[in-house]
């Protein structure tokens, strides 16, 4: 612009001026933060979601309008906090990370929209209810020694599956060790790392000890932990018993003790123990076992967590009596009194006409089957049975009739012959009874007189035996009769 100026004096002046005119600049201003976060424009501070529209100043004096259009996304998965419960064996995931142990740990996660998701876990490892024992040396305190490379290890014998939960350990510096189990052959069963910090610490390990002896514990090579030295010329008391598991020696001998101190045994399965007789079952949650073996059984205990029974079955053979008679036949007269001896070695004895003992006498009327039922060391039962027979033994008759009585082969596998001989006219019976008392074979006749012979076939019977009854109108001759 020109410009036309009188001065104070009358004279004229001529002005150029130069005039510059800045524009509003408006600006558009998309942007995005995670809850949590704030976004600071000029003086305004904005934390939600919206637009906003914001005069700011240029360096020119002017003004700027600006529209934010603000976006604030939700943490995908939120910021928590897991109370959670596994059983010992299951783990837990929290993103790409597993925890086994009981405790709490911290995890940063990124979502999608590049917010940070942090979750507190605070993890709860259940066993099956089952008991923990802590054996071995319990600290330094009491165990003179100091820290050692030298690549030391216990020596453990385990009779029942066990579970070596945890133990403490003194390192003198931070590093990394890897503990091991091996077998008695220095093969690697189960290793852990950790890494140790200088002083005491507890560590968790769930090593699974098998059934076995001379298991080694240490580490997988030279590292400075604490480990006891009993002095020139003495021993620490070994063994360490921890319920299954001993602590035998060390792989340096009795007088030093390496890195693990208060050691924390659990049972990796409940012991049951059981004798049973053969016939006999036990019963393990679902599982039948009738034989003799070692079995292992999941059940689910009262914390909803797996437990494992170990069982050791032992079945025992019941011993079986020998009885023997007096008379050694079995025969007796009518009015006389047999006696009947089972064998020795029994805690007990039962009898199935209500008497008790070793020996018993009875003076039966007729021919009648005993049976004792024994009980030995094992409280296994068994039976036996032997017969006795009671004949008139009183006329000439009979004894004519027994004399010419044959009864053949005896045993038999089926076919048994049968002869004797009658001098005098007399009614005739020959009844066959099993041991139950039922009749098998009957043969009548009212009139009989001369040689009786006979085959019976008792091939489709059951095996075992039988008594053969013949009867006449002066006498009645038992006989018994094994079918095998």
């Amino acid at each position: 612009y020109t410009d036309t100026m009188m001065s104070a004096s009358g004279c004229d002046s001529l002005v150029l001026t130069n005039v510059t005119v800045n524009p509003i600049v408006i600006y558009n201003n998309n942007q995005t933060i995670c809850t949590g976060e704030v976004y600071v424009l000029g003086n305004n501070v904005y934390n939600s979601t919206g637009t906003y529209i914001d005069s700011l100043q240029t360096s020119f004096g002017c003004d700027s309008i600006v529209y934010t259009n603000l976006i604030v996304d939700t943490i995908t998965g939120g910021s928590s906090t897991n109370n959670t419960t596994i059983c010992y064996g299951d783990y837990f995931m929290v993103g790409s990370t597993m925890y086994t142990n009981s405790g709490t740990y911290v995890d940063i996660l990124t979502a999608a929209n590049g917010c940070d998701s942090t979750v507190t876990t605070n993890l709860n490892v259940l066993s099956a209810s089952y008991p923990v024992i802590f054996g071995g040396i319990p600290d330094t305190a009491s165990a003179p020694g100091g820290f050692s490379n030298y690549n030391g290890s216990l020596l453990l014998d385990n009779n029942v599956m066990s579970i070596l939960k945890s133990a403490s350990v003194y390192a003198l510096d931070t590093h990394s060790v890897t503990f091991e189990l091996r077998d008695d052959n220095g093969l690697v069963l189960q290793d852990i790392t950790h890494t140790v910090y200088p002083g005491q610490q507890r560590l968790n390990f769930n090593f699974i000890i098998p059934v076995g002896t001379d298991f080694e514990l240490g580490t997988d090579g030279n590292h400075l932990l604490y480990r006891s030295n009993a002095g020139q010329g003495n021993s620490w008391p070994y063994p360490f018993d921890i319920g299954s598991v001993s602590i035998t020696s060390s792989n340096a001998g009795n007088g030093y003790y390496y890195f693990y101190y208060d050691i924390e045994i659990m049972s990796y399965a409940t012991v049951n123990n059981q004798y049973i007789c053969d016939g006999d079952s036990i019963p393990v949650g679902n599982s039948t076992y009738t034989s003799t073996g070692i079995y292992y059984d999941t059940l689910n205990a009262s914390n909803f967590c797996d437990s494992v029974i170990y069982t050791d079955l032992v079945v025992n053979q019941p011993i079986t009596a020998i009885l023997v008679t007096d008379p050694t036949d079995g025969k007796i007269c009518l009015g006389d009194f047999v006696e009947i001896t089972a064998s020795s070695g029994f805690s007990a004895y039962f009898w199935d006409n209500g008497m008790n003992g070793q020996v018993i006498s009875d003076d039966p009327i007729t021919d009648q089957l005993y049976t004792v039922t024994t009980i030995d060391s094992n409280s296994c039962h068994a039976e036996a049975s032997v017969w006795v027979y009671v004949d008139s033994c009183s006329t000439d008759f009979a004894m004519e009739l027994f004399s010419s009585l044959s009864l053949y082969p005896n045993p038999s596998n089926g076919i048994v012959n049968l002869d004797f001989t009658i001098n005098d006219m007399s009614s005739l019976e020959i009844s066959v009874f099993n041991v139950l008392g039922e009749e098998v074979y009957l043969f009548k006749s009212d009139n009989f007189i001369g040689k009786y012979s006979n085959s019976i076939d008792f091939s489709s019977k059951i095996k075992g035996v039988y008594l053969v009854k013949i009867k006449t109108d002066n006498s009645i001759i038992n006989r018994k009769l094994i079918i095998k």
